[in-house]
């Protein structure tokens, strides 16, 4: 006679092998994401970076956000037209909370900078390890 062991749907669905239990809850998948920032209506023309009203709020917040691995890389891109960007390379569950994390930075509060894009980013070559 030959005896199948009862299984769980999750087990049938997933698989016997399957960390995933009843009950568990489970994460959005992390993605990489690009994030362009640009100068914003409260930006000081002619003003150097860090010289910028409310720079050492805005370096600690990002800081911050790189220490959590939130953002994997950043830092301004060069001008051709004279308007300040930068880049940040983003790991989050979502274009959404990418938006919503860099709207509590205080130069996007504070209009010295905005966010001109957000994208899904699939890296083909090399890998941001760590």
């Amino acid at each position: 006679m030959l005896r199948v062991a009862a299984l769980h749907p999750w087990q049938i669905l997933l698989g016997e092998e399957s960390d995933i239990r009843p009950g568990a809850v489970q994460r959005a998948a992390v993605r990489r994401y690009t994030a362009i920032s640009e100068q914003g209506p409260a930006w000081q023309p002619g003003v150097l970076m860090r010289e910028q009203r409310m720079w050492p709020e805005h370096a600690s917040a990002m800081n911050a956000m790189a220490e959590e691995h939130f953002v994997r890389l950043g830092g301004p891109l060069e001008s051709t037209d004279n308007v300040h960007r930068a880049l940040l390379i983003i790991e989050a569950e979502s274009a959404r909370r990418v938006r919503a994390r860099l709207g509590r930075d205080p130069w996007t509060a504070a209009g010295i900078l905005r966010i001109a894009d957000i994208l899904a980013w699939t890296i083909l070559l090399g890998d941001l390890v760590g």
